[in-house]
């Protein structure tokens, strides 16, 4: 993991000095995509603009999306023609409003006012159906938890959820995470104003929902649909200081806790692979780090990401997978100055942590003697190679010895004493079984060279 900094222009904000006077300075949000080209694409709020940046060029460039002060949430989003749309909250200082714009004409030209949101109350998600229409949940200005569409060509706006905290006199619903499945049905999880964490969906064509958790949680979670159209939740237990997430693959939802070590799972993104399985990004409040998990191999695997001095509950991390299903992570990064910059970090290549390659039958020509099996290999510390060889007197080797039973062999071996290898053979094979403890590191073979007379 090695970060970088896309945008330092953040640093001129000194929260010391501003933060009794406007604490919108820190509301700050971060939405990333990877396109069919595996490029990156960010929105991001500045203080006083909203700012799209992206490396699809080569060298990273920014776009001012719109000058007013817009320092909350942000959602960014990308079809398979590589098109992009935006969706952010743009306040002022009595009400905000939620703002939308594509460039599918080509350029960012043209923004339109979705509707009035709350003041201070800036959150937002969105996400894109197949048909490339934009799905919004939010905070509108009577704090009700709301849902707004394009699908008919105009924006059709709803409430979905209003009940109101009468031990609290207020709604407020707040952390909103929206995803679309296969069928084009909603999905989305928020922590409603009695603050435990609640699914609402629209799949049954009206909305329904469920409260998932009755712990109360105040805090942030993520929601995504896999290729069979079950639900995953990550999320920030406020109570246990855990990172979590529930599902409902089984038929009822399941519980698990991801990370209980220290205070760790505010800021928490999550996206899913190819594989159906889960990413993470989060907070380590305890140390101050952005962590990543994932169950790529079926048990859950952490990695400390970056460092991150200063936080706060509204900064964001943004996760999204490349076509290899390799993580990128976007994030707002403060330092013991109080200097602010937006990251980027991305990890090496993960690899699996073993594997095995058979190689095709070669046909010698003729019955023949064996002499020495060499290769050039790399092996970086924690990683092996082995290699094993056969031979048979038929093409589908079908005389040959089962590879369980053949002894490894080393390089530059005379493979003639090898029980596998019978001299006057014909034809030969060789398998090779890689493995390696540190899956950002991966053994290699480059070359297979066998002797013979």
């Amino acid at each position: 993991w090695s970060p970088i900094v896309l945008d330092s222009e953040l640093d001129d904000i000194v929260l010391e000095s501003q933060a009794e006077v406007d604490d919108q300075v820190w509301h700050r949000g971060i939405s990333m995509w990877i396109d069919s080209q595996d490029k990156i694409h960010v929105s991001y709020n500045e203080r006083y603009s909203q700012r799209y940046i992206t490396n699809k060029d080569g060298d990273w460039l920014m776009t001012w999306i719109n000058d007013h002060t817009s320092d909350a949430s942000t959602s960014l989003l990308i079809d398979s023609q590589d098109k992009i749309y935006i969706s952010w909250y743009w306040y002022g200082y009595t009400r905000g409003w939620l703002y939308y714009v594509d460039n599918t004409n080509g350029s960012f030209s043209t923004s339109y006012k979705v509707d009035d949101m709350f003041y201070n109350m800036e959150y937002l998600d969105s996400a894109l159906d197949s048909n490339y229409k934009v799905h919004s949940v939010y905070v509108n200005h009577d704090q009700t938890l709301s849902y707004a569409t394009n699908t008919s060509g105009s924006w059709i706006k709803e409430v979905i959820d209003d009940r109101t905290n009468t031990a609290q006199t207020r709604k407020d619903p707040k952390y909103v995470s929206i995803a679309v499945d296969s069928n084009n049905y909603i999905h989305i999880s928020y922590i409603d104003a009695f603050e435990v964490l609640n699914y609402i969906t629209n799949k049954s064509w009206s909305w329904v929902r469920e409260e998932i958790n009755n712990t109360t949680l105040w805090l942030h979670n993520s929601i995504v649909i896999d290729s069979n159209d079950y639900v995953y939740i990550a999320y920030y237990d406020s109570t246990s200081d855990d990172l979590k997430y529930i599902t409902n693959k089984s038929g009822s939802w399941i519980d698990t806790t991801i990370d209980s070590d220290w205070d760790v799972g505010y800021l928490v993104s999550m996206d899913i692979d190819s594989q159906d399985a889960l990413h993470i990004s989060y907070l380590d409040r305890t140390n101050d780090n952005i962590k990543y998990a994932t169950n790529k191999w079926w048990s859950w695997i952490i990695w400390n990401v970056a460092s991150q001095w200063w936080w706060w509950e509204w900064y964001t991390t943004s996760i999204a997978l490349d076509s290899n299903n390799n993580p990128h992570i976007a994030y707002y990064y403060c330092d013991t100055s109080y200097n602010n910059s937006l990251n980027y970090v991305a990890t090496a290549p993960i690899y699996e942590t073993s594997g095995t390659y058979t190689s095709s039958i070669y046909d010698t020509g003729e019955n023949i003697k064996f002499n020495n099996i060499e290769w050039i290999e790399n092996i970086p510390e924690g990683t092996t190679i082995q290699i094993k060889v056969r031979t048979s007197n038929d093409s589908s080797m079908s005389s040959a010895a089962d590879w369980s039973t053949c002894n490894i062999v080393s390089n530059g071996e005379d493979i003639s004493l090898n029980s596998c290898v019978n001299d006057w053979d014909k034809y030969i094979q060789y398998q090779v079984y890689m493995s390696t403890w540190d899956i950002s590191l991966t053994p290699s073979l480059d070359k297979v060279s066998i002797t013979y007379n």
